[in-house]
């Protein structure tokens, strides 16, 4: 089925998934959280009455930070809302990060904690930038909003219908042959892309998703085309782990790039004398069945 917006996603996701499981991730080293379908709409719609509440509306509001629920909940937020996402590359330094949220005329910023570099600076070098949100923070303080506490404070539905035309998200290009570029897609854009191709992957497939969450092949496929239909979205923590992930969550599928592949093939090259179905298990899981 082909959507014209990422509300549509979510919500029907919700409709026929509610209880099920939406997204799982590591706490600790062997401990998997998990947060349903009905938990995702719902904290959504939550950060969606806050960003309402605090004026934010319609405006450009940044995301940085690693794949997270708590990331998940404010993309699905903010678009729902009839604001449009900035999701940026957790990487960057600071200077940069300021000067690509001023280029998109970002009003408030939601971050990981570890990049309190960028907090330090960014309502200095920002002065567009009116409110900063922390995803790790319980509390707020003078410095930052919690996350945690918005969802608390804001608990409820939120029935906003964006159209499809609407602008939803500005995506940065990697800048690689020149200045990154802002490039603005709307809810169509989005929803389609993701919806449109049948790549004939069954509902409650489990996929781990490996690739940064502001790339657009990451939040197309791994999120919203998994979300479409239903998957469980496993949260790959760092790429130095992938394979730990991979026993621990025992996923049926992860998309990669060629150059991860082109990885992965040496290392199953270099156990070429073993048996393949052994290989397969110790490296995948018994699981496994597809790399996108």
């Amino acid at each position: 089925m082909t959507y014209s917006t990422i509300r549509e996603i979510l919500v029907q996701a919700e409709e026929r998934f509610g209880p099920e499981d939406a997204v799982r991730y590591k706490i600790g080293k062997h401990e998997i959280e998990t947060k349903s379908y009905s938990q995702l709409r719902r904290d959504s719609e939550s950060f969606s009455r806050a960003v309402e509440a605090l004026g934010q509306q319609g405006k450009h509001i940044a995301v940085i930070g690693a794949t997270s629920y708590y990331w998940l909940s404010a993309y699905f937020g903010i678009v729902n809302s009839g604001s449009v996402a900035v999701p940026l590359d957790a990487s960057l330094p600071a200077e940069e990060v300021c000067e690509l949220l001023d280029r998109a005329d970002v009003t408030m910023l939601v971050l990981d904690e570890i990049r309190g570099d960028v907090a330090a600076i960014v309502k200095e070098r920002c002065p567009k930038l009116k409110i900063l949100v922390s995803m790790q923070k319980e509390e707020h303080d003078g410095h930052w909003l919690s996350m945690e506490r918005l969802l608390r404070d804001y608990e409820g539905g939120f029935s906003y219908e964006p159209s499809p035309d609407q602008l939803c998200t500005i995506m940065y290009t990697s800048g690689t042959t020149g200045k990154s570029k802002g490039v603005m897609l709307t809810h169509r854009n989005m929803a389609e892309n993701a919806t449109c191709l049948d790549m004939k992957i069954p509902s409650r497939t489990v996929i781990l998703s490996v690739l940064p969450i502001h790339h657009a092949y990451c939040l197309s496929m791994d999120i919203l085309k998994g979300i479409s239909l239903g998957s469980v979205i496993c949260i790959n923590d760092s790429l130095m782990r992938v394979a730990k992930n991979i026993k621990l969550f025992q996923p049926n599928m992860i998309l990669m790039v060629p150059l991860m592949i082109e990885t992965l093939a040496k290392k199953l090259e270099e156990a070429s004398m073993l048996p393949a179905g052994l290989v397969k298990n110790q490296v995948f899981g018994k699981q496994f069945h597809t790399i996108c």
